[in-house]
């Protein structure tokens, strides 16, 4: 049973965008993944 994490729109957003380009199920990526992923836009910006 998966767990149901709530985030924002914002940050549901981004982990959409993430699973896009990894090609993987949100539900599979990791806390890690997302921190890299929100890091990498910041750097971005």
């Amino acid at each position: 049973m998966a767990k149901r994490i709530y985030v924002s729109d914002w940050a549901y957003k981004r982990i959409s965008e993430l699973s896009k380009d990894l090609d993987m199920p949100m539900h599979m990526i990791g806390d890690e993944a997302i921190h890299l992923f929100i890091q990498r836009k910041r750097s971005e910006a």
